[in-house]
């Protein structure tokens, strides 16, 4: 996960980002701590998918570190038009961190207040029931772990070229996903990205592509073609 971070603050070409640190990186992955994902391996079938134990995979660190209050920053929060926003550290750019909407079909904000939408963080939409497709502006670079797993009735993925990573689960457990659209910025696809989707059945990666995680399709049974770079199919 640091070398993500790394790969972030690379790709962002603003000079004063690269200090984020910890600090912001504990912004973004602020419940990221998932050892028990080793435990979830490929003795999994259909049956062993229990909500229940989804959840508990997914409970807030006790551990972990408050970044609100970290270092006693006190870090601005907004909202505007469904959406909740915080402050990167510098307060060059902004984080959503939830939708409270009752839209259907949305296109996520590339900037607010005139500070660009940098991030999506962890657990954003974790059991959405209201969205049904998504358009994802080039301004993010990353989706954060869980930012949109379990959405109930999500259909339709579009994300704008500028993404790098997408993190753990961040689409996983949605039923109704069939399609989706992913840019050729797209560097890392973590462990579990799709895992239970059993709708989609195709997907392709730009030239961009550098890891696919573990069991990143995990229980998705109508998947039968994936392209990766150089337009080979398996």
């Amino acid at each position: 996960l640091g070398n993500q971070l790394y790969v972030l603050s690379g790709k962002m070409d603003l000079g004063e980002w690269d200090d984020w640190d910890d600090y912001s990186f504990r912004k973004i992955y602020r419940h990221s701590n998932y050892d028990e994902w080793d435990d979830w391996d490929d003795d999994w079938g259909d049956d062993d998918w229990d909500d229940e134990e989804f959840d508990d995979d997914f409970d807030e660190d006790e551990d972990a570190v408050d970044f609100r209050t970290l270092g006693g920053y006190d870090i601005q929060t907004f909202e505007a038009d469904g959406f909740r926003y915080e402050l990167t550290e510098d307060g060059t750019g902004a984080i959503l961190v939830s939708y409270y909407g009752t839209e259907e079909d949305v296109v996520f904000p590339d900037e607010v207040n005139d500070l660009p939408v940098v991030a999506i963080a962890t657990a954003m939409c974790v059991d959405n029931s209201v969205l049904k497709s998504i358009q994802i502006p080039g301004s993010v670079l990353i989706i954060g772990a869980n930012a949109f797993a379990k959405c109930q009735k999500l259909q339709s993925v579009q994300i704008e070229e500028g993404l790098i990573t997408l993190d753990k689960c961040c689409f996983g457990g949605c039923p109704e996903l069939v399609e989706v659209s992913l840019p050729d910025s797209l560097e890392v696809v973590d462990d579990f990205a799709f895992a239970n989707c059993p709708k989609l059945e195709e997907i392709t990666f730009g030239s961009s592509l550098q890891s696919i995680g573990k069991q990143a399709f995990l229980l998705c049974a109508s998947l039968s073609r994936v392209t990766i770079p150089g337009g080979d199919a398996v």
